[in-house]
C-alpha cells in the first residue's frame, strides 16, 4: 500500500503495545513501538510520524513530559492519549500539543479503530465511542 499512515505507540505495558501494533497493523497502518517517553522523543528525533498514541503513566519519561517535549519543538503529529484516570489535572497544562482525543482505559479495539480512522481523515467531531472527551 502507498503511502501508508505512520503511527507510533507509546505505552509502557508490553502486552497492550503488541495488541494496538498488530490491530492497527492489520488495518493497514505502518506502526512504530516505544515503552516510554523517552524512547518515542529518541524516534520522534528520527522520524516523522501521522499520529502518536500515547499512554500518560510510563517510567523514565511520562506522556506528559514527553508532550511538552513535543510541543516545545513543534511536531506535528495528531495525537490520541490513553489514560485510566480521567481526572489527571496534568492533562489541562497549556504546554502540551492539543490532543485529538483521550481513550479513558480500558477501551474497546473498535473504539480505537473509529479515533483512529477519523483523526487520521481529520473530518469534523469524532463520534463518542468510550472515550471521555
Amino acid at each position: 500500500m502507498a503511502n501508508l499512515k505512520k503511527i507510533l505507540i507509546v505505552e509502557d505495558e508490553e502486552n497492550i503495545r503488541c495488541l494496538l501494533s498488530e490491530v492497527l497493523s492489520n488495518e493497514g497502518f505502518e506502526v512504530n513501538l516505544a515503552q516510554d517517553g523517552q524512547e518515542s522523543v529518541d524516534q520522534l528525533g528520527n522520524k516523522s510520524f501521522d499520529l502518536v498514541i500515547t499512554d500518560i503513566n510510563m517510567p523514565r519519561l511520562n506522556g506528559i513530559e514527553m508532550l511538552k517535549w513535543m510541543k516545545k519543538t513543534d511536531r506535528k503529529e495528531k495525537i490520541i492519549i490513553m489514560t485510566g484516570d480521567p481526572t489527571d489535572e496534568r492533562l489541562r497544562n497549556v504546554d502540551i500539543p492539543h490532543v485529538e482525543k483521550k481513550l479513558l482505559k480500558p477501551f474497546k479495539l473498535n473504539n480505537l479503530l473509529d479515533v483512529v480512522i477519523a483523526s487520521m481523515v481529520n473530518k469534523g467531531k469524532l463520534q463518542n465511542a468510550g472515550l471521555y472527551e
